[in-house]
């Protein structure tokens, strides 16, 4: 399960391609405006670095995303940097770069310049001691003051009920014969004889998801989470103190949802919290009250303006963010779901700012004048609008909206090769992850097969022909489109179903990916 230069790290199997929108530097730089901290400019040439990462799909879309910027993938896995390397060089992606590098050559790395942003996803609770010590050495050397840092990792209290599960899976993939996919399936099938003899209504809710997850979850994910040399479980101060020997200060959370303490904790265990003073100390607290079992943190190198931090709507920076439509049907939805419970949205000034996104971005300033006329002070409007962006409802982006232009002769185009590679992937039935690259929310956007099939024909053949064109790369990809779960018979129902579906399409997606700049007038 190991090898000379694996270090106990799975290299067997490869990573899983994941998206991360956490890591995006729109995301960053949002989470960080929350907590009065300007963050390196997201819309200029700043430069990125993902330690340990992976296929690169998340650090190939931001890198296509934000063609100014300079984008690295460092990753010890040549597997990994050569998947990387092909997506970037196949999808006109010049300004992401990968290298082979373990954590121990990054010591004393001179190719590599100063970074406004280091981020590592899965890897702090998966290597070594000494690993965590060459990482955290390269960010004090390589990180520019001012610069963040994003990391993520299994915490304490909530992964403490799985390290029996684990323990279960490693003694039975030790006694099993074979390749590592074959002692991972056979662990799975003993974790779910062990599931079926427990009494499941009296284990934890969590407990039982994660068990559920575990059973339906493919071999290279788990090969990943569970079956690697290092396993280590953190208690947030503990990795707070660790990362403060690479000059790092805590600055939040980059899930935009636990940025709300009262998302995901009730009114008494908020009024427990209160009465902490210290940050670090509060944010322990609420890791404990609220079982937590996984953060994404972001750090800063330096320390946030004290005042800007208490108010942070006063920040001109933060004011000069955009903010714009989460999904290409824009509809207020007056309760919303999160983990402590409802969201309720239903005072006229909630409605009105929601409705102020309709047509596209607005910057955080913009939001103020119309709201303080409907008696809502600027404190008021920006809680009800960070509110919104971390459940969901609306998103940072990274530059304002693209003009919505229709092509007079009904074509267009894709501005960014990396989009046109990734629809012909989803049509063609290659695609990892069916994901495209947007230049003005700086991030991915997730598409279904329907919506890729209309992107691809509206860009190859134009709209008066998109249907046909849709229907003859159905054909002759051997597909065919679903309706409740059955398979459509005949060319004729595909053209009539696809003819529906392109109305829709022009009607309440075309704006969107227009305004995206997923794709242009061509």
């Amino acid at each position: 399960m190991s090898d000379d230069w694996s270090e106990g790290y799975v290299t067997e199997i490869d990573y899983t391609w994941g998206f991360h929108k956490e890591l995006s530097p729109t995301n960053l730089a949002w989470t960080a405006g929350l907590r009065g901290h300007t963050a390196p400019a997201a819309d200029d040439a700043f430069t990125y670095c993902e330690l340990g990462c992976g296929n690169g799909l998340s650090l190939n879309i931001f890198a296509a995303a934000h063609p100014k910027a300079s984008f690295y993938g460092l990753d010890f896995n040549p597997s990994h940097v050569a998947n990387g390397r092909r997506t970037a060089e196949q999808g006109g992606i010049p300004n992401a770069t990968f290298l082979e590098r373990s954590f121990a050559d990054l010591a004393g790395e001179k190719d590599l310049p100063a970074f406004d942003y280091i981020v590592l996803h899965g890897i702090w609770s998966w290597v070594s001691a000494e690993n965590r010590q060459h990482i955290v050495a390269f960010i004090r050397e390589k990180l520019k003051p001012g610069g963040m840092v994003y990391v993520s990792y299994n915490t304490l209290p909530g992964w403490s009920e799985m390290v029996t599960v684990r323990r279960l899976m490693l003694d039975v993939a030790g006694r099993t014969q074979g390749d590592l996919e074959t002692k991972i399936k056979t662990a799975l099938d003993w974790l779910r004889k062990y599931w079926d003899t427990q009494n499941k209504e009296a284990a934890s809710r969590s407990y039982r998801n994660r068990i559920e997850r575990i059973l339906k979850s493919d071999v290279a994910y788990l090969a990943h989470e569970y079956f690697n040399k290092d396993w280590t479980l953190f208690f947030f101060q503990d990795v707070v103190q660790e990362l403060r020997a690479a000059k790092l200060t805590w600055l939040t959370t980059a899930t935009l949802e636990h940025t709300e303490p009262s998302f995901f904790l009730n009114r008494a265990r908020l009024a427990l919290v209160r009465e902490i003073a210290d940050p670090i100390d509060r944010e322990q607290m609420r890791d404990f009250l609220g079982n937590a079992s996984f953060r994404r943190d972001v750090f800063l190198k330096g320390t946030p303006d004290a005042a800007l931090a208490r108010e942070p709507f006063s920040s001109p920076a933060l004011q000069a963010r955009q903010i714009g439509p989460r999904r290409s049907t824009h509809l207020f939805q007056p309760e919303v779901r999160v983990s402590a419970g409802t969201l309720t949205l239903k005072e006229d000034h909630e409605r009105a700012l929601f409705e102020l996104f309709k047509d596209g971005t607005r910057t955080v300033g913009e939001v103020f004048d119309p709201l303080w006329a409907m008696g809502r002070n600027n404190a008021a409007a920006f809680t009800t609008l960070r509110q919104m962006v971390a459940s969901d409802l609306l998103r940072p982006w990274a530059h304002p909206a693209a003009p919505v232009t229709l092509s007079e002769r009904g074509r267009y185009r894709f501005p960014l090769p990396f989009n046109e590679l990734a629809v012909a992937d989803i049509v063609h039935n290659r695609a990892k992850r069916q994901l495209v690259a947007s230049p003005r929310t700086g991030s991915g956007i997730g598409i279904n097969v329907r919506e890729a099939y209309l992107l691809h024909a509206i860009t190859t053949a134009g709209l008066k022909d998109a249907v046909s064109h849709a229907v003859s790369t159905l054909e002759s990809a051997g597909r065919r489109l679903l309706i409740d779960g059955r398979p459509l018979q005949g060319r004729k129902a595909h053209e009539e179903e696809l003819d529906r579906e392109l109305d829709r399409f022009q009607r309440h997606k075309l704006a969107h990916f227009l305004r995206t700049g997923v794709i242009e007038p061509g």
